[in-house]
Order: structure tokens, then sequence, then C-alpha cells
């Protein structure tokens, strides 16, 4: 026990240390600054409203930069287009609509029986796939029937793209250039 006392001992001075040197270290009170009042600072809020001047002026400034704004854009306006400004609804649009009856959409056309415009539509395309014909005469394009082209692709074969020369080997140390859009190999970093 004896050996726990002086461990209280110098807890006990340092709290009277760290005590007396928050007493002497205590700044003084703050002064408010100008124009706040102490009785707003305590209810949490500003007591007084603000001036209708202030208010008034705003709006006043919000309205004239509006103004300017509907001024230069009708001007951007009428010098793109060459249209004259002008306020109100255009004279061309009321007396159209008034002169001229409305006009009605015309009316759907309905088969009398299913399939009825279908029929005939797959018997065009289905000639177009199976006879010879001119695509353009002129330019020497003709057509040939499906069944006759897929036997001609099968015996001759499509045209393959050349490989690439002989000296050429991808080491992978390289990569397209970006700015040259992949037409340069540019080492890697």
């Amino acid at each position: 026990m004896s050996r726990r006392e002086p461990h209280g001992l110098l807890v006990w001075l340092l709290g009277l240390l760290v005590a007396t040197v928050a007493l002497f270290s205590r700044k003084p009170r703050r002064q408010l600054p100008p124009g706040v009042d102490p009785e707003d600072l305590e209810a949490g809020y500003e007591r007084s409203d603000m001036r209708p001047r202030a208010i008034i002026a705003g709006a006043v400034a919000l309205l004239l930069i509006l103004g300017v704004v509907l001024v230069l854009v009708s001007t951007l306006e009428a010098a793109l287009t060459g249209i004259p400004p002008r306020i109100g609804p255009p004279a061309d649009l009321i007396s159209g609509l008034q002169a001229a009856p409305r006009p009605t959409p015309p009316a759907p056309e309905l088969e009398a029986e299913p399939g009825q415009f279908l029929g005939p539509y797959v018997a065009a395309e289905q000639q177009k796939l199976s006879e010879y014909r001119w695509v353009d005469r002129q330019a020497g394009i003709a057509a040939m029937p499906i069944d006759r082209a897929i036997d001609a692709v099968a015996q001759q074969g499509l045209p393959a793209r050349p490989g690439p020369p002989a000296g050429v080997h991808d080491s992978s140390a390289t990569s397209p250039s970006s700015a040259s859009s992949g037409r340069v190999d540019e080492a890697y970093p």
C-alpha cells in the first residue's frame, strides 16, 4: 500500500499543475465583432429585418439584366434569321389558321383480308432473288439468281486479304501509335 501512495501523490500533483496552468493561461473574453448584437447571438438568429430598399434594388437590377438579355437574344435571332423582331404572334400564322379549314389526316389503309398486301410483296422480292436482271446497265452491274450466286462463291471462294510480308514478326515490343491511328509502331516505354 505504501507503494501506491507516491503514485497517487504524483497524480494529484500533476492535476494541481494542470489546474494552475489553465487558470493562468486563460484568455480574456473575446470582443464581439461590430454589428453583432449579444441578444441575437444568445437567441441563435438575427432578430432584425432586412432593409426593404436592398430587396427592391435587387429586384430592379434583376429585371434590368433580364431586359438586356432579352434585347441581346432578340437582336441575335434577327441577325441570324433575317426576320425582324416583332412583339406578338406572327400574322401569317393567325390569318392562316382562320382562313383555311383544319387539315385532317388521311384515313388508315386497312386490309380487307389478312395478308392481302403481303402476298404480292413476297412474290416481287422472290422474283428479284430468282432472275437475272440489270442493276445498272451503263456501269455493267447485273444481278443473278441467289442460288447461282451461292454456287459461284462456293466454287471460286472469296478474295482473301494478303498476309503480312515474310520479314514481319510481331515481338509484342511495340504498339500502334495513337497519334498515327495505328499506322506507325512505337516501342513500349
